[in-house]
């Protein structure tokens, strides 16, 4: 199976009336009307920037027959089935009403671009004057002599009119006139240029005695006299002809019904590109489009006075800008019913099972021996396997919300790029179709107290991605943010800068859907960053970074002391990591990546990528004084995201949720819950840390009453269990207060150490106490046990 793509090539150009960056703002536009979709509109599949050479591409769908070709193979080049002279015309009036609905124009409609598909009209190319703001952005065809209107003629800039739709109402009269009289009825061949510019119009003086002398139906002409009226005012619209009785018996078409799970075209096509991102522009250099220098794409001169076979030439002395040069490409499809599923195993379970059952199913002898799962980029580049995802999601994501949990556990595996936006928006609990009134109701022009710093920020945010460098998203992103400063205000939210960078993922994805960009974007800062955003956000950050300090001292003592010693603390470098979640030290690629894993993780989780990223960076933190690491740490080498996921989320599943949870007061050192150690007591290490007397009088078993002659013991013993849990009847607030906890942590570099202040009067009966005097027999027992007593 396979089908016909058609690709346009052009450059963009060189500067803009705004002096805008062209490419980025022909994909912003793009993106506009991208979801555009109708029986007779030829889909636009792409429009994209050539990396290597610098012209850019936009590919639709495409027939090999158009209306000139046809019309060209018929006796006298004139169509004489009346019926289907009609049909053509509902279908073309249907067509460039559902633009003009939506704001777009064709106005380089022509024969060449309508073409037909078992005699099905298919408008082609109606984006390009769209995509370019009418050529101001790209070097395109900018309409042919012959088909344009007499405001076009006269203004030049079709863009500045009040009626624009009503040039392609004139050039739709124009059409059906060649349809009916022929191809060389109004301009036999070999006309002057100067008589084709000419806003005489001799033959329309005739026209009507033309298509009468053919037998032409009465209201086939009328219709036609009506697209060719003078009076710009007097022209009617597109909406007024679907109503004109011509179509009266002609059944409406029907709108397109695409199955929401279903694999369409442009998800076929959107799989080729993701595993073979340049293959257009390949085959266009295959063909001999290469980079051109820009003052070699102009025209030497257009002569006025040149026949139309000269125009058409290819000679030096006159210009292509009136013409449009298709290439053609065959897409061979994947059957979905036909692929053979590759295997990729994954370890990851999501964040759904409790610690207290997973740090069960873990092996006694060991913190963990799970691996990293393949990285995702070979998944991706994988079609078939990206197919199979696709049908999976796709299904999942139409029966939303009932589906949740089925949706949870997929995602959990991997999500499917071209399904990222959808998925995120559900496991965010919004239903990606839903509507958006609480953003579609907001007045986004209000001026708000952070207009001059958005003027700043949004112009600098992720620039090397040519969507968000565009113009239009520029000012997406700034309604988008004014409205959230909106709703936000009065619970005392304001804006910081970094919250451009947590949005620019969410309209990427999304655009040009703001409403669900607005609406993903706020329940992600809402979930993840409470109380991030006050006007005064010291104690939720100041808790935030101590969470931070402590899970590094619990997971890498070694780079925890050693950060310790040198005087840096989690304010020095975490900031702009916990503010943006990374959205402002890594590019959009690997941010996608990493927040697959993060929306699918509680508000708990982020402190553990930090932690996971200083563990990855360990080798080289170790080895540098004070300012490199601080250099380091704020100009970051490139980042392994596999590995950074892996390990935050296995370091997440083996912290006891009390070490996160629980109120920050001993420096550097994590609490534990009582509840929580009586779940992991058996495969823990308790360090009593009282004096020996209290020791004496009672203790649990099997604990060690501390010394830092033991220091080495309690290290060699550590590497198996799940915690090293350290005795204390008061919570210690100071170092000196924790300095057995201290030791174990900064001189033996033991890691998962944690703190414990009970009253031992109230053990729960799972914790097993003993009295064995003042001898600490407990201790015996351990120095036998491993034979050095």
């Amino acid at each position: 199976m396979s089908t016909l793509l058609g690709i346009n090539h052009f450059w963009p150009t060189t500067e803009t009336r705004n002096n805008h960056r062209s490419a980025s703002a022909i994909i912003a536009r793009y993106h506009n009307i991208k979801q555009l979709s109708h029986p007779n509109l030829c889909h636009v599949f792409d429009v994209s920037q050539s990396h290597s050479v610098g012209f850019m591409y936009s590919v639709s769908s495409h027939y090999p027959t158009s209306l000139a070709s046809f019309l060209a193979s018929l006796p006298n080049t004139r169509l004489e089935d009346f019926d289907l002279a009609t049909r053509f015309a509902l279908q073309l009036t249907h067509a460039l009403n559902h633009l003009a609905k939506n704001n777009v124009y064709h106005l380089i409609l022509s024969l060449k671009n309508i073409l037909i598909d078992e005699n099905a009209i298919k408008l082609s190319n109606y984006h390009l004057n769209y995509i370019t703001d009418g050529g101001c952005l790209g070097n395109v065809s900018i309409g042919y002599p012959e088909m344009l209107a007499p405001e076009v003629m006269c203004v030049g800039d079709p863009t500045v009119l009040k009626y624009v739709e009503k040039a392609d109402v004139w050039t739709l009269g124009l059409i059906l006139v060649d349809i009916l009289l022929g191809l060389n009825h109004r301009f036999p061949a070999n006309t002057p240029l100067s008589d084709v510019l000419s806003t005489d119009y001799k033959w329309l003086d005739t026209l009507q005695q033309d298509l009468a002398s053919i037998n032409t139906p009465d209201f086939l002409i009328e219709f036609i006299q009506l697209c060719l009226t003078p009076s710009l005012i007097s022209r009617p619209t597109f909406e007024t002809l679907l109503n004109h009785p011509l179509f009266s018996n002609i059944p409406q078409p029907l709108p397109l019904s695409l199955n929401s799970s279903s694999i369409t075209l442009q998800d076929q096509y959107n799989l080729h590109k993701l595993t073979n991102p340049t293959f257009i522009e390949v085959h266009l250099q295959k063909h001999g489009v290469t980079s051109i220098p820009s003052i070699e794409r102009l025209p030497l001169y257009v002569s006025v006075t040149s026949t139309q076979a000269n125009f058409d030439s290819d000679g030096p002395n006159t210009t292509g800008i009136y013409r449009d040069e298709i290439h053609t490409y065959i897409l061979t499809l994947f059957d979905p019913t036909e692929i053979n599923i590759p295997s990729f195993t994954s370890t990851f379970k999501g964040f759904s099972e409790p610690w207290s059952v997973y740090i069960k199913s873990l092996p006694t002898s060991s913190k963990t021996k799970a691996k990293p799962r393949k990285p995702l980029t070979l998944k991706e580049k994988n079609a078939v396997y990206q197919c199979y995802r696709l049908l999976t999601l796709k299904q999942l994501i139409a029966e939303y919300p009932l589906s949740k949990t089925e949706l949870l556990r997929e995602a959990a595996i991997d999500i499917p790029p071209l399904l990222r936006a959808e998925t995120w928006s559900c496991l965010l609990s919004i239903d990606p179709n839903a509507p958006t009134p609480e953003y579609d109701l907001l007045d986004k022009s209000l001026p708000t107290q952070s207009d001059h710093q958005l003027s700043l920020d949004i112009p600098r945010c992720h620039q090397y991605n040519t969507l968000l460098s565009s113009p239009d998203s520029h000012a997406a992103q700034t309604r988008i943010l004014k409205a959230w400063i909106q709703t936000e205000s009065p619970l005392k939210n304001v804006y910081w800068q970094g919250l451009d960078a947590l949005l620019a993922p969410f309209l990427a994805l999304n655009y040009p859907n703001e409403g669900r960009a607005y609406v993903c974007f706020k329940a992600f800062v809402g979930k993840y960053f409470d109380g991030l955003f006050r006007e005064d956000n010291s104690g939720a950050l100041g808790k935030c970074l101590k969470r931070i300090e402590y899970l590094v001292a619990m997971h890498d003592p070694l780079v925890a002391s050693h950060l310790y010693n040198l005087g840096i603390s989690p304010d020095m470098y975490a900031i702009p990591w916990v503010m943006t979640m990374f959205a402002q030290v890594l590019q959009l690629d690997r941010i996608y990546h990493l927040w697959d894993t993060l929306l699918q993780a509680p508000p708990t989780f982020p402190p553990f990528l930090v932690v996971s990223l200083l563990i990855q960076l360990r080798e080289s933190l170790l080895q540098k004084d004070f300012s490199a690491c601080l250099l380091q740490l704020s100009e970051l080498p490139p980042i392994d995201i596999e590995s950074l996921i892996f390990t935050a989320t296995e370091t997440w599943r083996q912290t006891p949720p009390s070490i996160y949870t629980l109120t920050p007061q001993t420096p550097l050192i994590p609490q534990i819950s009582l509840p929580d150690l009586t779940s992991i007591i058996k495969n823990s290490l308790i360090i009593d840390c009282r004096d020996a007397d209290s020791f004496s009088n009672h203790h649990i078993q099997g604990s060690i009453s501390y010394s830092s002659a033991l220091l080495e013991i309690i290290k060699h013993k550590s590497k198996a269990a799940t915690a090293v849990v350290c005795i204390y009847s008061e919570v210690p607030t100071t170092a000196d207060e924790a300095a057995s906890a201290f030791e174990l942590v900064v001189q033996g570099g033991i890691s998962h150490v944690c703190i414990l202040a009970s009253d031992f009067s109230r053990m729960p009966s799972a914790v097993s106490m003993c009295c064995c005097g003042a001898v600490p027999q407990c201790t015996t027992d351990l120095l036998r046990e491993l034979g050095l007593h």
